[in-house]
């Protein structure tokens, strides 16, 4: 009989019963199948978010959540939200307790369309509108604002962008 020593045998040994759980794990009929077949059936239809939110690429301070809105130090906030489910782009703007009122600009692409509109209220403001959608392609909203008062103005909000696929 062949002794060998301690460390050796421990390392064989340990060798063996790995070896022996792996070939195991890989041989035990029905191993995993539970856990496949209940994640292929959850996933029938992909999960589609509702909401899709602008952005600023890093430019402008962020402010708020749901959507998260821009802003620049002395201007107002801008953001902007499609929401699939109600088939809407709502613009949000604010920032500021007293201003006669806000100038609100946006433009949809790809047509190139631009509109302006003055809001004669303060606070937190938020304007909804149908959405547009181009045929077949991304379509793109931007959008801008500030403050005035009288003829006075502040500058302009960061450019939001905000892009969906129909």
């Amino acid at each position: 009989m062949k002794i060998f020593p301690a460390t050796k045998l421990r390392t064989t040994m340990t060798v063996a019963v790995a070896s022996g759980l792996f070939v195991a794990g890989l041989t035990v009929p029905g191993a995993g199948a539970k856990e496949m077949t209940a994640q292929a059936q959850s996933n029938k239809a992909p999960y589609t978010p509702c909401y899709v939110d602008g952005h600023t690429f890093n430019k402008g301070t962020p402010v708020g959540s749901g959507p998260l809105k821009w802003k620049h130090s002395g201007t107002p906030y801008a953001g902007a939200r499609y929401d699939r489910c109600t088939n809407t782009v709502t613009l949000y703007y604010g920032g500021y307790k007293a201003p006669a009122w806000y100038k609100v600009k946006w433009t949809l692409s790809p047509a190139g369309e631009t509109h302006t509109y003055n809001d004669r209220a303060a606070g937190s403001r938020k304007k909804t509108l149908p959405a547009a959608h181009a045929k077949g392609q991304y379509t793109s909203y931007t959008v801008q604002v500030r403050a005035c008062s009288g003829t006075l103005c502040t500058a302009w909000s960061p450019i939001v962008y905000l892009s969906y696929y129909p």
